[in-house]
């Protein structure tokens, strides 16, 4: 199938309201309107490979088509991508994060970013690759893409979400493997042989303050393409979508929720492994999520202190007062997040 993308866009929906009275001191935070956090999402998913060693994902592209439509639905700006070649996911990337800079330089707002990858991935060295459609297993690591780079081109000055539905298992050590794709997508057995590749290869955590990776599977592991409750869809994106219908619950509690859905979808073979931290964020916000960060914007702006301020920054990097935040830490010579 040829590779292609689509644009999904949906209506901007105002936030409610949110009057914040007028501080009397001289000090006080600037900037009492919200300021709507940019909502930007990559979707891709890759079903069908060259390589006639390589199995094809049947459920890929249900996949990417279920979280593209949560995202949607969570008013993400979101393109999706089917069965992308290596040079189009570089692409791809490259746009999402040429449009956060644009976002964050205009409106002086954190834009907040979530990427999606459905398909074949592998684990080599210190770090974790997705395939295109056009890999080539004869020198994988040059015709895949690192997560981490992803992560490393789109975690400055934006919030950053990876989530990764593939295999991380590691790729073979011995040259002469008569089937190098047999080991290189197995799990690996030996726990000893397992355990020192993860000490000597940890994971690398790019902008660990803004950026989160939430893995389908753990280094060295499988991920499942279906489950008996979802034959259409891998558990992973599966409960990604019984997740992102739940507005104002924090993406901290919708993670347990993934971890515990796919355990229990799996018979607890699969436990999806989650990496750095974002603070408080919501991928479906409603009332109670806005009026929660009004509430700590309300005490930071009565109390106008560096510690409340960046202790906002810290809970919201996204949140919608930030660019006035970042204006008063800058007039105040504090700590700018």
């Amino acid at each position: 199938m040829k590779a292609w993308a689509r644009r999904v866009c949906v209506a901007a929906v105002a936030l409610r309201a949110v009057c914040i009275p007028a501080s009397a001191d001289a000090d006080a935070l600037p900037g009492a309107e919200a300021d709507k956090t940019p909502r930007l999402a990559l979707v891709i998913s890759t079903s069908e490979y060259g390589d006639h060693r390589l199995s094809n994902v049947s459920n890929a592209l249900n996949d990417g088509r279920l979280v593209a439509e949560r995202l949607v639905a969570s008013e993400f700006d979101t393109v999706l991508r089917e069965n992308a070649d290596y040079e189009s996911i570089l692409t791809e990337v490259d746009d999402l994060a040429d449009r956060r800079i644009r976002l964050q330089k205009n409106r002086r707002v954190r834009p907040l970013v979530v990427v999606y990858f459905s398909g074949h991935g592998y684990r080599a060295g210190d770090n974790d690759f997705i395939t295109g459609s056009d890999v080539n297993f004869d020198s994988p690591t040059e015709s895949s893409v690192s997560v981490q780079w992803i992560m490393s081109r789109l975690a400055s000055d934006s919030t950053a979400i990876i989530f990764v539905d593939a295999c991380r298992s590691h790729l073979a050590k011995a040259i002469d493997n008569e089937d190098p794709l047999a080991k290189a997508f197995a799990p690996i057995e030996d726990r000893r042989e397992r355990e020192s590749e993860q000490i000597l290869y940890p994971t690398r955590n790019w902008h660990a303050r803004n950026g989160m990776y939430l893995f389908a599977t753990e280094p060295g592991k499988a991920a499942w393409n279906s489950a008996k409750r979802s034959p259409h869809n891998s558990p992973f994106a599966q409960q990604i979508g019984v997740e992102l219908n739940k507005p104002g619950v924090p993406l901290a509690s919708q993670i347990t929720g993934i971890i515990k859905g796919v355990g229990t979808a799996t018979e607890e073979k699969q436990a999806p492994q989650p990496v750095g931290s974002v603070g408080t964020v919501y991928l479906l916000e409603n009332e109670e999520s806005q009026e929660e960060m009004q509430q700590k914007w309300n005490r930071a702006r009565t109390s106008a202190t560096l510690d409340d301020v960046n202790r906002y920054l810290d809970d919201y990097p996204a949140g919608p007062w930030r660019s006035a935040a970042i204006e008063w830490l800058d007039h105040n010579k504090g700590e700018s997040r």
